[in-house]
């Protein structure tokens, strides 16, 4: 082989590696690392006959420093090219879903939740026999992969992985105290590459987190019972 046709040759080749690899890193099918996940089952819903008290979500809030690695962070449909990835602010408790969340697993579970306003000028009426609650979620382990979506590699498709804490203090309305402090762990992940904005895995571990509160023994009882006269 003359030299020519070597140098073209081994263009070739490496044009064609590099092709590869970009199609691999592109369209691969990789790996991402899996925070271990919580074993979730679903609370007996309330019988019909049973009557509980009207709940009410009032705030999510973290308990996070700002830039703490909470994981990794991965590019590419392979999951390739891992950095730390950390935590920066609260947006993700912001978009209203995790009150949604509550909402859609509360009522499917027979519980009664606080009736909304129907004036957006109007404000909650509390009668007093309500339970305030809220959440503060921290110890987050999250792994995310974005997928290079399209032609123009705009990053709009992601899978990934979470496990949080979260504290719930439940605060009673008539006393003016909170009852119940219990700590849960919750997770969630998407296996499949999924469109930015759609099957948020953190409210989907949060509404994990809610049907383990609704299991709790303790919380269940001061829920369907009438404990503030003891």
């Amino acid at each position: 082989m003359t030299p020519v046709r070597q140098t073209c040759s081994m263009r070739h080749s490496v044009v064609a590696a590099g092709l590869l690899v970009s199609s691999f890193t592109v369209w691969g099918c990789g790996t991402l690392p899996v925070v271990e996940q919580v074993p979730v089952s679903d609370p007996r819903p309330l019988s019909e006959h049973l009557r509980s008290r009207q709940l009410f979500l009032d705030r999510v809030v973290s308990d996070i420093p700002r830039g703490t690695v909470i994981g990794e962070s991965r590019r590419g449909h392979a999951c390739v090219f891992p950095e730390d990835l950390k935590w920066y602010d609260d947006i993700k408790l912001q978009d209203g879903q995790y009150h949604r969340e509550f909402e859609r697993i509360v009522k499917r579970h027979n519980y009664r939740l606080l009736e909304k306003p129907t004036s957006l000028f109007e404000r909650y009426k509390f009668s007093g026999t309500e339970l305030v609650l809220g959440a503060k979620i921290t110890n987050v382990k999250e792994n995310i992969c974005w997928g290079l979506g399209g032609w123009n590699l705009d990053q709009s498709q992601f899978r990934g992985n979470v496990r949080f804490s979260v504290h719930w203090e439940v605060f009673s309305v008539s006393r003016q105290k909170v009852l119940l402090f219990l700590d849960t762990e919750a997770s969630a992940q998407v296996d499949d590459f999924t469109r930015a904005g759609e099957n948020n895995y953190y409210a989907t571990a949060f509404g994990n987190a809610v049907k383990r509160l609704l299991a709790n023994p303790d919380f269940h009882r001061l829920v369907t019972n009438d404990l503030e006269e003891r």
